[in-house]
């Protein structure tokens, strides 16, 4: 598979640090729940993992990436955190969370995939529980791009998530210019952006 032979030469560089972004919505995560199960889905190098374990949290961390789940567990001896290698496209959720994270996979699925992510985990999360999703957008159209290894890079539109959290209660979001992280011809024009939300009661 291409995206996970990717991430595993991505992720061999174990001091990497792929979103300082998120790890200050985690902060604030800490403001709404002090303890309870999370799932981190495209867990990376673990440090969104590890944050909330070293906080109380029992967690579950999955990526696709053999390497990604290695290091995790190496990272975590000792600490309440569940690491398996998974598909989220391929193996739905059977469990409910009081946080799920999602950082950085959605630029993989298309719009009618991600519509469904969006749905399992809305469906997956504990009432009055935390969402917290980091994604890259895209500007301007066209949305969908095709990077120089040759597969589909799908980027959100601007405010998409905000849209997707319309019946939920946005705690924080933030909008973030970044340096495009495919290389291709035009450039792609992109921005990261955060959104923690939580369920109704």
């Amino acid at each position: 598979m291409e995206i996970e032979q990717e991430y595993n030469q991505i992720f061999s560089n174990k001091d990497a640090d792929f979103n300082p972004q998120i790890m200050r919505f985690l902060s604030n995560v800490l403001k709404y729940k002090k303890t309870g199960t999370v799932l981190d889905i495209g867990a990376g190098l673990g440090q969104n993992s590890i944050f909330l374990a070293k906080n109380g949290f029992q967690v579950e961390a999955m990526d696709i990436s053999d390497e990604s789940v290695k290091i995790i567990k190496e990272k975590s001896v000792g600490l309440n955190i569940l690491v398996r290698k998974s598909d989220i496209k391929t193996e739905p959720l059977v469990s409910d969370y009081d946080i799920i994270i999602s950082s950085f996979i959605l630029h993989h699925f298309t719009k009618k995939e991600r519509n469904a992510f969006f749905e399992m985990i809305q469906k997956h999360t504990t009432q009055g529980g935390l969402n917290i999703v980091s994604v890259f957008v895209a500007k301007e159209e066209p949305f969908e791009k095709t990077n120089e290894k040759g597969y589909p890079i799908y980027l959100l539109k601007s405010d998409e998530m905000k849209e997707v959290y319309s019946k939920w209660e946005v705690l924080n979001f933030e909008q973030i210019y970044s340096k495009p992280l495919y290389p291709s011809k035009p450039p792609l024009v992109e921005y990261t952006e955060t959104i923690l939300t939580r369920k109704p009661l």
